[in-house]
């Protein structure tokens, strides 16, 4: 008997010993790692499986005992760590839902389609072509997903049109229609676990529910409120409420849950007036809320912290001759990035303030003429640049501007033009 055939009786025994008291949970693992090992990826190599050698070369010399044990030992161990490491391969870690996170595809959707960008060399390629005019295309917080808004044209510049919520894979395969066309869909937001997505419908004059729409059944649930709702955002870390403006002759910032249950104000001071509390947004912690309140007397806009816990806000401070439009957080929540007006130049341009407030903050990329334009922002997942669309529906031109004061890069121009980043894992 040679020393291989010993090592084969004595694994085969193991594993018949194995069997007998349970069956083994990484058989199945283990049997797909060693019968065959894909050599390059599918998409390289289209149905075609390279052949691998699977030959054992028996060593020529023979082992003591204790060796030949070691030895299956350490084979057992390589099993087991080679199925792991294949299980480990084919589930991508997820980010979280908020806070920083590694920046993914970039997703453009203009003149009615989804493109994906290369960030380096600007080339676009389709994603969602050709059903219908494709716009507002945005991921899931975990990156998996895409949803977006389909119409049967081009958006007419005035009244409603009915619009169809698509959801698809991040690669923008399997698109399926969610809800099918209807009128008045308005401000959308993904829950953290993308089960979910809070819906802004209006209603007519001036009115909004907040409705909850189901992604797997497609069943749009709304909320009895009592009040119009506006800009609703799921609360980080666990989305367990949901953050609006509920709009009105005297606005205020409100939190419900997602079933319509405890519905309370988080605002304390009493509106200004009927378009206070603009763009409300809430800190990746969920402790704090920006939003935005004009000041008749001086004629401009400031962006204030509102504290959940308490309601107290603090105002950033206001730097002469400007005008603070919307403001968000930075991922990490230490720094908030608004747009800024100046009302003597006519010039729009992005600041970037510290979260506590003690100053106005500091200007970054280039001033954009606000002559017809107007200017939103977002940070990239990294929280190491700030995407900007300058213009309007009708037309609008995309802008990487990086943090560290390199220059602004114009990504991409058309109609109905939104950007969006995914977030993977960092």
């Amino acid at each position: 008997m040679t020393t291989m055939d010993r090592f084969e009786i004595d694994v085969s025994d193991w594993l018949h010993e194995e069997a007998a008291h349970r069956p083994a949970e990484h058989l199945g693992a283990v049997l797909a790692r060693t019968a065959t090992t894909r050599q390059r990826p599918a998409w390289s190599s289209l149905e075609r499986w390279l052949p691998v050698d699977l030959t054992f070369r028996s060593n020529r010399f023979a082992l003591p005992q204790p060796a030949r044990l070691l030895l299956i030992a350490a084979v057992v161990a390589a099993l087991l760590v080679g199925a792991l490491a294949l299980i480990g391969s084919t589930h991508r870690r997820l980010p979280q839902p908020f806070g920083p996170a590694g920046n993914g595809v970039q997703l453009v959707s203009h003149d009615g389609d989804v493109y994906s960008l290369d960030p380096a060399t600007h080339q676009l390629t389709p994603l969602i072509a050709g059903q219908g005019y494709d716009f507002g295309a945005a991921f899931s917080r975990d990156g998996t997903h895409l949803m977006f808004l389909r119409a049967a044209g081009r958006p007419a510049d005035t009244g409603p049109v009915p619009l169809s919520i698509v959801v698809a894979d991040a690669d923008g395969s399997h698109a399926r229609t969610v809800l099918g066309a209807g009128e008045g869909y308005d401000w959308s937001d993904w829950s953290p676990d993308g089960s979910r997505i809070a819906l802004q419908k209006s209603t007519g004059s001036d009115q909004w529910t907040l409705n909850i729409l189901d992604v797997a059944s497609g069943v749009l649930t709304p909320l009895e409120l009592g009040v119009s709702v506006q800009f609703p955002s799921w609360r980080p870390p666990n989305g367990q409420e949901i953050v609006f403006r509920a709009n009105g002759t005297s606005p205020s910032i409100q939190m419900v849950r997602p079933d319509g249950s405890g519905l309370r104000k988080l605002s304390t001071h009493p509106a200004v007036d009927a378009n206070d509390f603009q763009q409300p947004v809430v800190s990746p912690d969920g402790a704090s809320v920006l939003f935005s309140r004009w000041n008749a007397a001086s004629e401009r806009q400031r962006v204030i912290v509102l504290d959940v816990a308490t309601g107290k806000e603090r105002p950033l401070p206001l730097a002469p001759d400007l005008s603070q439009l919307s403001g968000i957080f930075s991922p990490d929540g230490d720094t908030i990035a608004y747009v800024g007006k100046d009302v003597v130049r006519g010039t729009l341009q992005i600041y970037l303030a510290p979260f506590d407030a003690s100053s106005s903050g500091t200007a970054i990329g280039p001033a954009m003429s606000a002559q017809g334009n107007e200017m939103s922002i977002a940070f990239s997942p990294d929280g190491k640049a700030i995407i900007a669309r300058v213009g309007t529906d009708r037309s609008s031109t995309l802008y990487w501007v990086p943090l560290d004061g390199s220059a602004a890069t114009a990504l991409d121009s058309g109609s109905f033009d939104f950007f969006d980043v995914q977030r993977l894992a960092p």
